[in-house]
């Protein structure tokens, strides 16, 4: 349908911009907060930020693991973008140019491989899970107020929205 024909690259070039944007922006951060129901809730202390280029650039300087931020760098910030531009050129060159035999094999290899840009979602949904830990105090006895509890929260920002749309 001629729908089609136009609506999948639209959407591949908003997807490449949601990309570029997602790279940009905050993924998730973990904070010590301090909170007491039923709505207080203090930012103590920002434990770690996570987003592509700090990781990247925490991994190669600060941790020397240059290994590990070349992993990063190819499968989370590369390889997205390989993916999409070969999509988008798979859809909109003619078969004279790209015949259907390329073209398929392109499609199976992104469809392959493609799934190892995803790590980044596992991982801070991971994190989120893992880093949230409470210590609650005892609530004095006749005591109407709930005692102040500690928490080590793992919060998703927009840069994680970003990229996962």
């Amino acid at each position: 349908p001629r729908s089609l024909a136009v609506m999948l690259p639209v959407t591949i070039l908003a997807c490449l911009c949601f990309l570029l944007g997602s790279n940009y922006l905050l993924m998730a951060q973990t904070f010590v907060n301090l909170e007491q129901a039923p709505s207080f809730v203090w930012n103590a202390f920002q434990v770690m930020v996570y987003s592509l280029f700090y990781s990247i650039d925490a991994l190669y300087y600060d941790a020397d693991l240059k290994a590990m931020s070349w992993v990063v760098l190819c499968f989370s910030a590369i390889l997205p973008y390989v993916k999409l531009i070969l999509m988008l050129v798979s859809w909109l060159t003619p078969k004279q140019i790209l015949p259907l035999r390329l073209r398929s094999w392109i499609v199976v290899l992104m469809d392959d491989i493609g799934k190892f840009s995803l790590v980044d979602v596992f991982t801070v949904q991971f994190l989120s899970g893992v880093f949230h830990i409470e210590v609650a105090g005892a609530a004095a006895a006749g005591v109407a107020v709930e005692p102040l509890r500690v928490v080590l929260r793992t919060n998703e920002e927009l840069g994680f929205a970003a990229f996962v749309f």
